[in-house]
């Protein structure tokens, strides 16, 4: 049996990705900036450059209680005067990342759905634990229903996705809103987080040691800073462990897996959960792609696919009214 190997396009920018930046930094609470400082090196450049250019991109502040954070609306050429949107959750393992880090793949998904595509910043662990950012998405959604419509959105038609630690928020959030009788039209959700559960097989016999990026002990620090040890080991929470949620509220899903990735499980966990439950969606899991791949659209085609996939979905999950 041959060992897996990455999609060549992958493995290749990974490379130059490496001979550009140079190894990654040290994963500990003790680097916080240090390692702020190189994924926002590593992925503003990928995130705000290339790709299409929209009608319309809006920037607003969200004035909560107590803080004030970012939102961007993408309008793409396609978009109704008013209109629908996808509320969309950036990932990082809640401890980095932004709404410009992530704005290329935002801004792929309002152009190839003719949808447009809102961006929410959300404050970060481990200074913002459990639940601050979850209730951080959940306050700007309400915020979202209130400001829409001079906005030009729909703030009744959402759809809510994220990548990462952003599919956890999106689908908590999702099951927040759905539970209020505010269901969401869909639920994008890419190699996302589910559970804090850190033995299942990807996690312990496949890719837990992180040769393809990501690894077991990266992901057992993000769970901590993110929920704390306590909270870990304590009741289950759906509002950080969306796996245990309400999961028949949901309307309709796209999921995306990596085959090479250490929470390849934890989506394939919620896609027997969603089925169990009698819930609509779409699986694709890339056998050869690994966590975060989606950030190399502009080199990898599997990426774009996958992406065009999504956002014909998001298109239908809006034109579909049941």
């Amino acid at each position: 049996m041959t060992d897996p190997a990455l999609d060549p396009e992958i493995a290749a920018a990974a490379a130059r990705d490496l001979a550009r930046y140079g190894a990654r930094a040290s994963l500990d609470v003790g680097n916080l900036p240090e390692m702020r400082a190189d994924f926002l090196r590593r992925r503003l450049e990928r995130g705000r450059t290339g790709g299409p250019t929209m009608r319309e991109t809006v920037e607003r502040d969200v004035d909560l209680p107590g803080r004030r954070l970012r939102l961007r609306i993408h309008v793409p050429e396609a978009a109704p005067a008013r209109g629908p949107a996808l509320v969309y959750f950036h990932g990082g393992g809640w401890v980095w990342g932004s709404i410009d880090t992530h704005d290329r793949i935002m801004r792929e998904l309002a152009h190839r759905s003719g949808q447009r595509v809102v961006g929410l910043d959300y404050r970060k662990a481990p200074e913002h634990a459990f639940p601050g950012p979850f209730e951080d998405c959940v306050a700007s959604v309400g915020w979202l229903r209130e400001h829409g419509a001079e906005l030009g959105l729909d703030a009744g038609t959402l759809a809510f996705g994220g990548d990462s630690a952003g599919a956890n928020l999106a689908l908590a959030t999702g099951l927040a809103e759905a539970a209020a009788g505010r269901v969401p039209r869909s639920l994008l959700l890419f190699y996302g987080t589910f559970d804090d559960d850190l033995d299942t097989v990807s996690y312990r016999a496949d890719f837990g040691d992180g040769r393809f990026g990501l690894s077991r002990r990266d992901m057992g620090l993000f769970l901590d800073w993110y929920l704390g040890e306590g909270h870990r080991r304590g009741a289950i929470d759906p509002r950080a462990k969306p796996l245990h949620g309400r999961l028949e509220l949901v309307q309709r899903a796209f999921l995306l897996g990596c085959g090479l990735d250490p929470l390849r499980d934890d989506t394939r966990r919620l896609a027997a959960a969603l089925a169990e439950r009698g819930v609509a969606f779409e699986f694709t899991e890339l056998a050869a792609a690994n966590h975060g791949f989606l950030a190399l659209l502009e080199d990898v085609a599997i990426a774009r696919h996958a992406l065009a996939r999504a956002a014909a979905h998001l298109a239908s999950a809006f034109l579909n009214r049941t």
